[in-house]
């Protein structure tokens, strides 16, 4: 090792500027010997060698120490004696950056040979290319603070030149100097030293794990409305398979390890870039299988959102494993509108009130020539507080067998929650105004019953005059539809010796249209009052009437 082919100079009095490593997927840290805290940590990747005999690689990081490369102050030592540890990053990454925080010892012995203590990245070679940091005895005897191991001017950061596509880090306890010489011995422990006591080495990788959803409920569900799970295989070919981040939106909610692998696989935190930190190369397991991953979505608020499920290795490479739109639902509230639609009114009062303010009876018959028959009333809530700008339906039910129930118009409340409805005219029915607390629910939270019995309108028309031996004509209707299959069944009847007679039976068209055809054979010079009339019939959903009477004089 020849001392005059490395022109840097040992920065004994100010420490090297920090570089900010960008935050990238594809990296980690590794902390070794030390965490940012002060407390010891494996020294994983790191190993020592020596070049001859009186001198030593000493591990005591686990007792608070330092990675030590260390050569004897006695006997003397030929050049080239050489004491390293050596970093080695795995065989999946490379090293991105790194920092150190050493001191250094260098005897000062003779004149054709000297002691030096000196890394180098990425080649254990003593030159410029290589050569980051040196501590020679005609530089400096000795730098950095041996007793605060973290103290900053023990700290040396690796210039990126120097770890371009790095695989190695290396730190040296050497004797120097021409071919032939040696360093004499000392009567110094050591005649010269080289500690790290903390390194925090950034490590990259891009090789994404291989991952897929295997089951659990997540994996086919829509409508999240309590706990959920995931069950996972994965592998990954470098620092091994770590989380399972769950996205909403773009937005990470959780992130929970997939296997802590005995305590590794845990992120010892304490970096500024974003990334991970570990105290072991491959932190995380190689291969997971049908891992169990819960998943509350108490952690997103209701709605639809987009859910991105992603497994990641350590070094924050990540693979998609399920892509899809959820409704989260943790209330019940979304899948309520969903179900039973927009909430009807000012509240969506499930025990709400109808109260009539109008005097119609409950139940009541008429003619179905009458109309103008008003409903009125209020909508409130349970504490009868009115419900304002709520849609209040008018249902109607033929009393006919089968018949449905239909909407016969609909009104909103107004600011004191009242209502009114004009009834159209029509059959015998069920009359009901209703509240429905949802604008999708079948079934009414609140409602108001009216029975109504109408009585069937029958016009009948014939002539005023005819003449004995020629036919009359009656023609006749039955008013307000709902004329069953095959027509409904009418009389014409004669009032004859003071009652009512039945002279035929007819039946009405599908449109309750009728005509009967009679002939007067006797009662010349009198008159005679005929009338139709229909009789109830269970299909037909009107009460039992007849026509007015119409009179015909005979001549």
């Amino acid at each position: 090792m020849a001392l005059g082919t490395v022109a840097l100079a040992f920065a004994c009095s100010t420490p090297q500027a920090v570089v900010p490593v960008e935050a990238v997927a594809g990296s980690y840290h590794v902390y070794s010997c030390a965490l940012p805290n002060g407390r010891p940590a494996p020294t994983d990747g790191w190993s020592g060698s020596i070049t001859g005999p009186f001198m030593n690689p000493v591990n005591t990081c686990a007792e608070g120490g330092a990675l030590a490369a260390l050569i004897n102050g006695n006997p003397a030592q030929p050049v080239n004696a050489t004491a390293t540890w050596a970093f080695t990053a795995p065989g999946f990454a490379s090293i991105a950056a790194a920092t150190l925080w050493r001191t250094a010892t260098a005897s000062d012995i003779a004149e054709n040979a000297e002691t030096v203590a000196w890394m180098a990245a990425p080649a254990d070679a003593y030159d410029s290319a290589n050569v980051f940091d040196q501590c020679r005895q005609d530089d400096c005897g000795s730098v950095g603070n041996a007793a605060n191991r973290l103290d900053p001017a023990n700290r040396v950061v690796v210039p990126a030149a120097n770890l371009d596509g790095a695989s190695h880090i290396y730190v040296n306890a050497a004797c120097g100097g021409a071919q032939g010489w040696s360093c004499p011995a000392t009567s110094a422990p050591y005649m010269v030293s080289a500690q790290v006591f903390a390194a925090d080495i950034t490590l990259h990788t891009e090789s994404a794990p291989s991952a897929s959803a295997v089951g659990g409920s997540l994996l086919g569900a829509q409508i999240l409305n309590g706990p959920q799970n995931l069950l996972i295989t994965a592998s990954d070919p470098g620092p091994g398979v770590y989380e399972t981040v769950f996205e909403i939106d773009g937005n990470v909610i959780a992130s929970p390890v997939l296997n802590a692998n005995n305590g590794r696989c845990q992120n010892a935190g304490g970096t500024s870039d974003g990334t991970s930190a570990f105290l072991y190369l491959q932190p995380c397991p190689p291969q997971v299988n049908s891992v169990d991953v819960p998943f509350d979505p108490t952690m997103a608020p209701d709605g639809p959102h987009d859910l991105k499920v992603l497994v990641s290795d350590a070094a924050g490479n990540t693979t998609t494993i399920l892509d899809h739109q959820v409704i989260v639902d943790n209330s019940g509230a979304y899948t309520t509108l969903l179900r039973r639609g927009a909430c009807n009114g000012t509240s969506c009062d499930d025990h709400a009130q109808l109260i009539q303010t109008s005097k119609q009876r409950a139940s009541f018959t008429r003619h179905l020539s009458r109309s103008g028959l008003t409903l009125t009333g209020r909508l409130v809530d349970h504490t009868g507080a009115p419900i304002t700008g709520a849609q209040v339906q008018l249902l109607e039910q033929p009393s006919n067998p089968g018949a449905s129930m239909t909407g016969a118009g609909s009104v909103s409340t107004d600011q004191n929650g009242a209502w009114a409805f004009k009834v159209p005219d029509g059959p015998s029915r069920l009359v009901r105004v209703a509240y429905f607390s949802h604008m999708k629910d079948a079934t009414p939270a609140a409602q108001l019953d009216y029975h109504e019995r109408v009585y069937a309108a029958v016009l009948l028309h014939a002539p005023r005059h005819a003449r004995l031996g020629h036919a009359v004509i009656f023609r006749g209707r039955l008013a307000g539809g709902f004329i069953p299959y095959p027509g409904e069944q009418v009389q014409i009847e004669i009032f004859y010796a003071h009652r009512w007679r039945t002279i035929e039976v007819l039946r009405t068209d599908k449109h309750g249209r009728f005509a009967y055809r009679y002939v007067f054979t006797v009662g010349a010079g009198s008159s005679y009052r005929f009338r139709a009339a229909v009789l109830y019939s269970p299909a037909y959903p009107f009460l039992s009437s007849n026509s007015r009477p119409v009179r015909i004089q005979v001549r």
